[in-house]
């Protein structure tokens, strides 16, 4: 049935595939991971993975879970009102279960992004600047999964793009410390990733920094990491045998050129990685 879903883009039917699996094999992270893989395979607009439903659904699974990491008198003093999802002590601070899974968090914190509200998948007090840093990375599903694994580069890379987003808004109130607080967390990963031993972790580490400082209309900061993404090849030799970042990172590169009016070094780039 998910084939035949994933052959005719049929996305309604591989989230209902999906949500069939984390029903009935509840509070494991595989079924978590398959409705990410699904719904990542199916070639359709995000409507069906990002709505309603779906949302509803998979918060349902945050609280299920919540609701069984606590003993009995926890449950009493954090869920008695309304059965809530994030349990808070006196000073609002909600509990962090350790055993909570990280990809279940995750995939509410992607779902809300995607349907761009990147503010509720970071933390619903983000605007309010007198609120204790300790508290903002208690709250929100990015930074409950950062706080299980800081040290994660994919949720350090979503936290950074989540705040690049809200920085790009046009109602945004604090567009500076947005992009500060994004490329906090997009060096981190830097870090993290540009000493992976695969050269596609490594491409796709100086690609992502690249494109971040050319979304931010940074392009002299963003050429230099473009053009890591090409000695990797040139020093290895060798293309990825999984992903390639080369022709992404070469069609960039010509277009930075090509607005800035150097003619010459977008030719060359196009006649070097371009042409087939």
């Amino acid at each position: 049935m998910t084939v035949c879903a994933l052959i005719s883009n049929d996305e309604e039917t591989c989230v209902g595939v999906a949500r069939f699996f984390m029903k009935y094999y509840q509070f494991t992270t595989d079924s978590y991971r398959m409705f990410a893989a699904i719904t990542r395979m199916c070639h359709s607009p995000i409507s069906w993975y990002c709505s309603g439903p779906s949302q509803k659904f998979i918060l349902r699974q945050i609280k299920a879970m919540d609701y069984v990491l606590v003993d009995e008198e926890d449950r009493q003093k954090y869920f008695a009102e309304k059965g809530s999802y994030s349990a808070q002590d006196e000073d609002r601070n909600v509990v962090i279960n350790e055993d909570m899974d990280i990809a279940l968090l995750m995939l509410y914190g992607h779902i809300l992004s995607g349907g761009g509200s990147n503010n509720y998948a970071l933390s619903k007090l983000l605007h309010e600047q007198t609120v204790p840093f300790v508290y903002l990375l208690r709250t929100g599903y990015f930074f409950r999964a950062y706080a299980l694994d800081p040290d994660n580069a994919m949720i350090n890379l979503n936290i950074g793009l989540a705040y690049i987003h809200l920085a790009l808004k046009r109602q945004c109130e604090n567009r500076q410390h947005n992009i500060l607080q994004s490329l906090t967390f997009m060096l981190r990963y830097y870090e993290l990733r540009k000493e992976s031993e695969h050269l596609e972790e490594r491409q796709e580490a100086h690609f992502n920094m690249g494109r971040t400082y050319h979304m931010l209309g940074l392009v002299h900061l963003a050429v230099p990491y473009y053009m890591k993404v090409i000695e990797e090849i040139s020093k290895d030799g060798k293309h990825s045998d999984r992903e390639d970042l080369v022709i992404d990172t070469a069609y960039n590169l010509q277009t930075i050129y090509t607005m800035v009016g150097n003619v010459e070094l977008a030719e060359a780039v196009t006649r070097d990685w371009l042409v087939i």
